[in-house]
């Protein structure tokens, strides 16, 4: 009989990824590529046992841990078990070369083009990294490439390495860390780039790449706001060729 812990660790894997495309969005080093490797295939229990070890997370995306530089080009990988489902790695933007930034933007079209149904588009920030300004033009950039999508009930706002680790937690509360002021500023952030978008009521606070090597706390709060993402992502479907830059 499976236990409760490894019941709650079967239904957050079984959970299905719904069909479509996803874009994550957000400056070099905010770990849209590590979030988008969870998203594709999570680190799975070793055996069926609640002491099980936890396999290592799978390399899809190219990430600063995996390569000497972040994602300088738009990577899209498929969502492991849902073929039609499909992950987009956006580069950062308004780096270091303007050439680079536009041959981004325009591959980020094409491939767009290439489906159907968009999801939904994650912002992704650290959670408690100031916003700076390559954030804010990122944000901008996509703000006037894609003015019609950015619709507020298909788009989360998802905040990483927030250490869910039991030390962590209580470390947060012990210095009186408000978590709701950071959300706030990186809201109000967006809506000063993004003017059509009022605020985004979807946040997800996650580790994306967590240091458990067990079924712990920590494992089980990765599993659990991944499974937040995959709900707010169910919200909304936009067809793609319904809009101009497409056509």
């Amino acid at each position: 009989m499976i236990g409760p812990i490894m019941s709650r660790v079967k239904e957050y894997l079984d959970t299905p990824f719904p069909e479509g495309l996803v874009l994550l969005i957000g400056s070099t080093g905010s770990g849209k590529s590590t979030l988008g490797n969870l998203l594709v295939d999570p680190p799975k229990p070793e055996t069926a046992a609640p002491d099980s070890g936890v396999t290592e997370q799978s390399q899809y995306f190219t990430t600063a841990e995996t390569a000497k530089l972040e994602t300088q080009f738009v990577q899209k990988v498929r969502v492991k078990n849902s073929p039609n489902s499909i992950i987009i790695d956006t580069p950062g933007l308004n780096e270091t070369d303007s050439t680079k930034d536009l041959r981004h933007m325009t591959d980020v079209i094409k491939q767009l083009a290439k489906q159907k149904y968009l999801l939904g588009c994650l912002f992704v920030t650290k959670w408690d990294a100031k916003v700076d300004r390559q954030y804010e033009e990122t944000m901008k950039y996509y703000g006037k490439l894609l003015p019609d999508i950015f619709e507020a009930v298909n788009v989360v706002l998802v905040m990483t390495n927030y250490a869910m680790d039991k030390k962590s937690v209580r470390t947060r509360e012990k210095r009186g860390v408000d978590v709701s002021k950071y959300i706030v500023d990186t809201n109000n952030c967006i809506k000063k780039c993004i003017p059509a978008m009022l605020f985004i009521p979807n946040v997800v606070l996650i580790d994306s790449f967590p240091a458990a090597e067990s079924i712990d706390d920590e494992y089980l709060a990765c599993l659990e706001r991944r499974n937040d993402i995959l709900n707010c992502l169910r919200t909304y479907l936009i067809v793609l060729e319904d809009f101009v830059p497409f056509n």
